[in-house]
């Protein structure tokens, strides 16, 4: 009887293992999508990352330029002002 007893207590083990081995096989299957979904989508971030570091200093630059040419128009703004007060002075005195 009691060996009895050991082959059904093997035989229910056996049979609970072999139960769980499909759910536990899709269950890693699921953790494996999930880090591979997780990795894909830092790989993307890095990408966002870089681009928008590109994109950063793109802008730098261009509003750089901007700068120096609003400097340069500026300037000729007040060299051309100049140029009329000291013409509008001249026609004055004539």
């Amino acid at each position: 009887v009691e060996s009895m007893a050991q082959r059904l207590e093997a035989a229910l083990e056996e049979i609970q293992r072999r139960a769980k081995e499909p759910q536990e096989k899709k269950l890693d299957d699921a953790l494996e999508n999930a880090r591979l979904e997780i990795e894909r989508l830092k790989n993307n971030l890095i990408k966002l990352k870089e681009s928008d570091a590109a994109d950063l200093l793109r802008a730098r630059e261009h509003n750089q330029r901007l700068d120096q040419e609003i400097l340069a128009l500026r300037n000729r703004v007040r060299s051309l002002d100049a140029k009329e007060k000291v013409l509008g002075e001249m026609v004055s005195v004539l």
